[in-house]
């Protein structure tokens, strides 16, 4: 929900010819980097009763309403897919990068008529990865615990060119499939 690598998955997926692109505000959504990371096994891995914060932070005019999440950022992003689909709104694309969402929750967006595709694109070297249970959560966040480098989970957090390259395919892979 935080870092430098937001900005510039914002600027490549504009670059890559998908339009109206917004990134969160942290303020909205995240209670922090380390708590955001320590709520993951416990309460967001599966739907929750509290509404996404959806409304009051973007529009969903234009010719697609995209979600997209990395890490954490999915399982906001799945929450808020389920919201808008469950009133009624209509959600092209949902693209869960890195995700830790858990199988059930997974296949309710896939089965739910107001989702349109749902993207699941698990990391090299990952620990985290879609389908998960709640005790597979618990092991991977005591692997990444205090781990900094980009590979694995964080393989597209670095802001240099090597990752700069993985965002811009990951975007172009995107768009060849029909994101807008």
């Amino acid at each position: 929900m935080e870092g430098g690598y937001i900005g510039e998955w914002v600027e490549t997926l504009q670059n890559a010819g998908i339009g109206n692109v917004q990134a969160v505000d942290p303020a909205l959504w995240s209670v922090g980097k380390t708590n955001d990371v320590l709520r993951v096994p416990f309460e967001k891995s599966v739907r929750d009763d509290e509404a996404a914060p959806l409304s009051r932070q973007f529009s969903t005019e234009g010719e697609q309403f995209n979600l997209f999440g990395y890490s954490y950022g999915s399982l906001q992003a799945a929450q808020a897919a389920m919201d808008y689909a469950d009133r009624g709104g209509k959600v092209d694309h949902l693209i869960l990068l890195g995700s830790p969402i858990q199988q059930e929750f997974l296949d309710q967006h896939r089965a739910h008529p107001n989702i349109g595709s749902v993207f699941v694109q698990d990391l090299p070297g990952d620990p985290v990865y879609a389908g998960m249970d709640q005790q597979d959560m618990f092991k991977a966040a005591l692997e990444l615990a205090g781990k900094e480098t980009y590979d694995g989970h964080r393989y597209y957090n670095d802001t240099g060119p090597k990752a700069q390259r993985r965002k811009a395919a990951y975007a172009e892979f995107l768009y060849r499939n029909r994101v807008r």
